[in-house]
């Protein structure tokens, strides 16, 4: 035995449902276009120029940890070398071990960021025989001149042959204060 619904009581309750919200019309709010935007800025540790956040992905390069410019020995996360010359204008004594240094972090690759809201960026790449590239930034303002950031990768590959192996992990705490300047 099968009832049919009762449409009367259903009307009712969708109008006690509109006089609850303080209205008896639907009414249309005008939608604020920029209210689930957001606003990235980031700055590098030698440059006072602000950039905005590129989330594109139209040089695939630049989301690779190897440079196109570098040949490394066909496993992800082995060393590497640049085939065009560029000189190490450092000063000082330098012991040449530059083999793995496409993976590592150094200050000049920081960026400081300033957001008007929190900002989390994925990114996860696989490749031939669980070869894989997982990066993660997250950060977001704690004060307006205050802002915290979080960064991570990993590079893993198990590689063709038996030692092959690789696995490069780094991470990066980070907490800015933007200086105003004085007039």
């Amino acid at each position: 035995m099968s009832q049919q619904p009762n449409f009367r009581n259903l009307s009712r309750v969708g109008q006690n449902l509109r006089s609850l919200k303080g209205g008896g019309s639907d009414s249309l709010h005008h939608r604020n276009r920029n209210e689930d935007s957001i606003t990235i800025y980031d700055r590098y540790l030698d440059s006072s120029r602000h950039y905005k956040l590129d989330s594109s992905v139209n040089d695939f390069s630049t989301r690779f940890p190897v440079p196109a410019t570098n040949i490394y020995l066909g496993n992800l996360g082995t060393a590497s070398k640049p085939i065009l010359f560029s000189p190490n204008l450092a000063a000082g004594w330098d012991p040449g071990f530059h083999a793995l240094d496409i993976y590592k972090w150094n200050p000049a690759s920081i960026m400081f960021f300033n957001t008007t809201r929190p900002y989390t960026e994925l990114t996860y790449l696989l490749g031939s025989r669980t070869e894989q590239i997982l990066g993660v930034i997250h950060t977001q303002n704690i004060k307006p001149n205050w802002n915290a950031s979080f960064r991570y990768s990993l590079v893993n590959s198990p590689g063709f042959f038996q030692s092959q192996n690789t696995n490069h992990n780094n991470l990066l705490l980070h907490r800015g204060m933007r200086v105003r300047k004085a007039i």
